[in-house]
């Protein structure tokens, strides 16, 4: 049965909803294939309901960004973007899967839809002042990722399917063409052109 027939939430104590395993594994597996398409590490991702303070967590990917940021020598610029976009794999890996939620889905990122803001800022292509996300910069990036995972598709429907059965997997990375410099390009210049927009 898929996602799509089963129930997408449930209720647990407290009136917070927490989605089917299936939406889960498509988030975290969307931000796994992303990372290590773009050549950050991941040691592992998960999918796990634990509560933390003010906030339930339903999956992590417990990816290496920092000791890629110290140890890689691309320019600040690239690393910023291809965390940026990692961020964004999330919520592509829930649209990839058929199991976005445009209720519930870009609240349920709200960390991630942070993150890619403060990128946002560290890139100059949104103000220190500002407190939201744009709208067209989110699709942007988004709409980078997705088209990341389709190319690693593969890799990124087994690794929800063994997220759903055991709930923690270390990935490994795709074997076909990995995230380059030309599209760090195209991402900056997609993101320039939204930011633009606003």
């Amino acid at each position: 049965m898929s996602v799509v027939e089963q129930p997408r939430y449930t209720v647990l104590d407290g009136g917070v909803l927490c989605p089917a395993p299936e939406i889960v594994a498509a988030h975290e597996a969307g931000h796994a294939t992303v990372y290590l398409s773009c050549g950050i590490p991941v040691d592992y991702v998960e999918r796990i309901t634990v509560r933390v303070p003010g906030a339930t967590r339903f999956g992590w990917t417990n990816a290496l960004e920092d000791l890629w940021v110290a140890s890689s020598p691309l320019p600040q610029e690239r690393k910023t973007l291809r965390r940026l976009l990692g961020k964004a794999g999330g919520l592509a890996g829930e649209l990839v899967a058929n199991a976005f939620d445009s209720n519930y889905s870009l609240r349920g990122a709200n960390d991630d839809v942070k993150q890619i803001g403060g990128a946002l800022r560290d890139l100059g292509l949104l103000g220190l002042a500002d407190v939201e996300t744009p709208g067209q910069s989110i699709r942007t990036a988004i709409s980078e990722a997705v088209a990341v995972i389709k190319q690693h598709a593969e890799s990124f429907h087994e690794l929800r399917r063994l997220l759903v059965l055991g709930g923690r997997v270390t990935p490994s990375t795709p074997t076909t063409e990995l995230w380059g410099e030309h599209d760090d390009r195209r991402l900056l210049d997609g993101l320039r052109s939204a930011a633009q927009t606003r």
